[in-house]
């Protein structure tokens, strides 16, 4: 009964958006008519490629990162850059799939899949990369803003994965 449920809303977001043509720009996407954490998850996955590449550049690399300037102009560039790149249709129909395997386990199990998704295989992660991933579920920005807010507080710059299963539990 899933897996169908997950290929119908697959097929509706595809033809929502890129239908059958072969490439389609992110703000295209956001421009759809498709729910707002489809659209927020593949723009944020844009603009993790992109910064993937940023950090890879030889002149890049020499600028300060983590400073707070930097992390705002970063994720303002990277965010305004996403929205014009061109996605090719075969890397568009595996992001899509992720996305709704994404949000149907986030869906399903909420604090499971943030656990997974957020520590993957790490024990430890910085309050940096959890705002940088909590981007990615707009459907409940309150648990970004909670702990946030609860780390700062604590004055700690990353939390540990039993702390975290504690702290949304």
């Amino acid at each position: 009964m899933l897996e169908r449920e997950t290929e119908l809303i697959k097929q509706i977001i595809i033809e929502s958006t890129i239908g059958g043509r072969e490439a389609i720009r992110v703000n295209e996407v956001i421009a759809a008519d498709i729910p707002r954490g489809v659209k927020s998850f593949i723009l944020s996955q844009v603009a993790k490629l992109l910064e993937d590449d940023l950090r890879q550049s030889a002149r890049l690399t020499q600028i300060t990162k983590g400073i707070s300037s930097t992390v705002t102009a970063e994720r303002s560039l990277l965010r305004s850059l996403a929205t014009e790149y061109v996605l090719e249709r075969s890397e568009y129909l595996k992001l899509v799939e992720d996305t709704v395997h994404f949000l149907e386990n986030y869906l399903c199990r909420p604090q499971w899949t943030l656990t997974q998704f957020l520590f993957e295989q790490q024990q430890e992660i910085s309050l940096h990369e959890i705002v940088q991933k909590f981007e990615l579920v707009v459907d409940y920005a309150y648990y970004t803003a909670l702990v946030e807010r609860y780390m700062r507080r604590k004055a700690w710059s990353s939390i540990r994965l039993e702390q975290f299963q504690k702290l949304v539990a």
